[in-house]
C-alpha cells in the first residue's frame, strides 16, 4: 500500500495507521478532517515505493510540499474573502449613482450653453439686429438748405439745443416726422460711413431737424439734377427757391440731367421726357440767370425770384417768375420765352401788367 506524509511531521506513514509512529499524531482523524476541508483534486497520488523502510533523514524532508498543501487548503478562504470586500465597496445603488453622475454633468453643461446662447442672442437681437432693421426700413431725407442745425429738442429758435450742423446733401435716416403745425420737424439719425461703407459710430448723432429744409430721396436727386453747375446751386441756395423750382418741374413732368435708370433707382417718375437745367455765373457777377427783387410786393418779407431754365436737348430757354408770401408759400406768377443766350442784367428787370390782366417781364440781357 502507498505511504503518505504525516500531516504533522511530514514523515512517511501508512494511511491506515491510527497514529504516526514518529510523532504520535492521529493519522485517520487528521485525514478525515483534511478530506472535509480540502476540495477534490482530480490528480491522483503518485505511488511511492520504498526499498528501505528505515526512517528518512530530517534534511531530506520537503517542507515545500507541506507549504503547497497548506496553500491549497487556504485558497478557498482567500477566494471567499475577496468577493466580500468588493461587495462592500460597489453596491448596486453606488453603481447606479456612478452612472447617473456623468449624465447630470452633461445636462448642466447643456443648460449653461443654452443660457449663454440665449443671452448672446438677446443681446444681438436688441442691440444689432433691431437697430439695423430699423435703419434699413426707415426713409432717407436729405438736407435741402445750404446748412441745417440738428437739435436735441424741436425748439428751432434756440441756441442751447444745437448738437450738429450739416451741409446741403447730407443724408438723414428719419424715424419720425410731424409735417403739420407751427413747427413741423423730422426726428432722425446722422450716420456717416467711411470709404468701406461702414458706419463711423463715434460720429453718429440723433436729433430734430426742421422739416421745411429737408427733401425726400426722390425730390433731392430730382432737384440736384436741375442744377447745371455749382454756381446755379449757390444762386438758388434758399430752400424756398429750390422748392418752387422743383414744384414747377414735377408739375410739368420735366427732369434735369439724370438717366432713366437713376430716376428709377431714386424713385423719380421715369415718364419725364424733357430735360431742363439752370446755368448761372458767379454770384457776384453783374448779370446772371437768377434775379431776386421785390417787384410784385414792395413790402414782401421775401424777394421775388426770376430764373431762366434751358432745354439741354435744344436751344429753348424760358423765364420763370415766382412770388412768395410771408409763410414762404410760393406761386408761379408768370413764364415767358427768353433769348437763346445772354444773362439778365442787374437792376434792369421790370414787372409789367399785361393787357389780359396778367404780368410780363422786361429785362436787359448781356
Amino acid at each position: 500500500m502507498a505511504l503518505i506524509p504525516c500531516p504533522e511531521c511530514g514523515r512517511m506513514v501508512s494511511p491506515n495507521a491510527e497514529e504516526c509512529p514518529h510523532c504520535g499524531a492521529p493519522i485517520k482523524e487528521l485525514l478525515a478532517k483534511q478530506e472535509i476541508d480540502t476540495p477534490v483534486d482530480n490528480q491522483q497520488d503518485v505511488p511511492i515505493t520504498i526499498s528501505d523502510r528505515s526512517p528518512l533523514p530530517q534534511k531530506e524532508q520537503s517542507p515545500e510540499k507541506v507549504i503547497v498543501d497548506n496553500s491549497k487548503r487556504e485558497e478557498p478562504d482567500n477566494r471567499q474573502a475577496v468577493p466580500a470586500r468588493n461587495a462592500a465597496i460597489d453596491t448596486p445603488q453606488q453603481k447606479t449613482e456612478k452612472k447617473k453622475a456623468p449624465k447630470g454633468i452633461i445636462l448642466l453643461i447643456i443648460g449653461l450653453l443654452l443660457l449663454v446662447g440665449g443671452v448672446g442672442f438677446w443681446f444681438y437681437y436688441t442691440n444689432v439686429y433691431l437697430p439695423e432693421k430699423r435703419d434699413a426700413e426707415a426713409p432717407r431725407y436729405y438736407v435741402m438748405a445750404q446748412n441745417i442745425n440738428m437739435r436735441s429738442s424741436p425748439e428751432f429758435e434756440a441756441d442751447y439745443n444745437k448738437i450738429g450742423t450739416f451741409p446741403y446733401g447730407t443724408e438723414i435716416i428719419v424715424y419720425d416726422s410731424v409735417k403739420t403745425g407751427l413747427k413741423p420737424y423730422l426726428y432722425g439719425k446722422y450716420a456717416p460711413r467711411d470709404a468701406k461703407g461702414k458706419v463711423i459710430k463715434e460720429k453718429v448723432v440723433e436729433g430734430y431737424l426742421a422739416y421745411d429744409y429737408m427733401a425726400t430721396k426722390a425730390d433731392f436727386f430730382m432737384l440736384n439734377s436741375i442744377f447745371g453747375n455749382d454756381d446755379a446751386r449757390k444762386m438758388l441756395s434758399e430752400s424756398r427757391y429750390k422748392k418752387a423750382l422743383l414744384d414747377y418741374f414735377k408739375k410739368n413732368h420735366y427732369k434735369g440731367n439724370i438717366s432713366r435708370d437713376k430716376m428709377i433707382e431714386y424713385g423719380i417718375n421715369p415718364n419725364a421726357t424733357q430735360s431742363w437745367q439752370v446755368f448761372c455765373r458767379h454770384e457776384k457777377a453783374t448779370s446772371n440767370n437768377v434775379y431776386r427783387s421785390r417787384k410784385y410786393k414792395k413790402d414782401s418779407k421775401y424777394p421775388d425770384l426770376a430764373v431762366i431754365i434751358k432745354n439741354i436737348n435744344g436751344y429753348e430757354r424760358r423765364l420763370l417768375y415766382f412770388v412768395f408770401d410771408d409763410d414762404e408759400t410760393f406761386r408761379l406768377l408768370l413764364q415767358q420765352p427768353a433769348p437763346y443766350s445772354g444773362y439778365m442784367k442787374d437792376r434792369t428787370l421790370k414787372l409789367k401788367n399785361a393787357d389780359n390782366g396778367g404780368y410780363y417781364v422786361e429785362v436787359e440781357y448781356e
